[in-house]
């Protein structure tokens, strides 16, 4: 049975979007105008946790839509980097939403974090 589980995971990584992410819509991390974030999991590896933000695109105006595009195509040219949060996964398929998968960083967001005690030297942020 295990072996089974292992193959079937990994067979789930190698599918489309939807069969390689699993959204925990019922723990919703943030939510904004547009954009909702929640907590997932790759279905290969359900050990290790992800942000999944969900954004809304069809009332975005010019100026927004040429805003994500531009994220979008930073978070895709940087990689992975030590220090900046690191795009795992997207999907543009669906029209009118892009779904993004980030690294998870435990600790809270870090404006709240700097807000909190005023400022905030660069290596620990």
């Amino acid at each position: 049975p295990g072996g089974r589980a292992s193959a079937m995971g990994a067979a789930a990584c190698q599918q489309g979007f939807d069969q390689r992410w699993k959204v925990d819509e019922g723990q919703v991390l943030g939510r904004e105008e547009h954009v909702t974030v929640y907590m997932c999991t790759q279905r290969c590896a359900p050990e290790k946790h992800y942000i999944f933000k969900e954004i809304s695109t069809e009332l975005a105006d010019t100026t927004a839509a040429h805003c994500l595009k531009r994220e979008l195509k930073i978070l895709k040219a940087l990689g992975r980097h030590q220090d900046i949060v690191s795009l795992v996964d997207h999907d543009q398929t669906s029209v009118g939403r892009l779904r993004l998968v980030l690294e998870f960083c435990e600790g809270g967001a870090l404006y709240d974090r700097i807000k909190q005690l005023g400022r905030y030297p660069e290596r620990d942020a």
